[in-house]
């Protein structure tokens, strides 16, 4: 490999180590499977969204997969394409999470 060449590859590689290893990361983490979920969400074909709050830990079934995720949105983050949290070869879906505010975050 010559310099130039090198030189020439530097970007690319900035821009896929900025990419971070799953985008559900930047929404909260897929729980292990021995997690206790607070309920558990059955995604249809059919389903249009689906409403969590923030905080809240979720088993998903999607399919015959089922995984639990525990949603950790930004403050400014209220929609997020489920596709973007589901693992990697979940089935394909439309449906939409809306993210409420968590009520422990509630001011009384």
């Amino acid at each position: 490999m010559t310099k130039t060449t090198i030189l020439a590859a530097a970007p690319l590689l900035a821009l896929a180590l900025s990419i971070p290893a799953h985008a559900a990361d930047s929404y909260g983490t897929v729980a292990p499977a021995t997690s206790t979920a607070g309920r558990v969400i059955d995604v249809t074909p059919t389903t249009r969204y689906v409403n969590v709050a923030n905080g809240e830990t979720v088993t998903i079934r999607l399919g015959g997969d089922t995984f639990t995720w525990t949603v950790a949105t930004r403050s400014n983050v209220d929609a997020v394409p489920l596709a973007r949290v589901a693992p990697e070869g979940s089935p394909a879906t439309s449906a939409v999470v809306y993210v409420g505010q968590s009520a422990s975050y509630h001011n009384s």
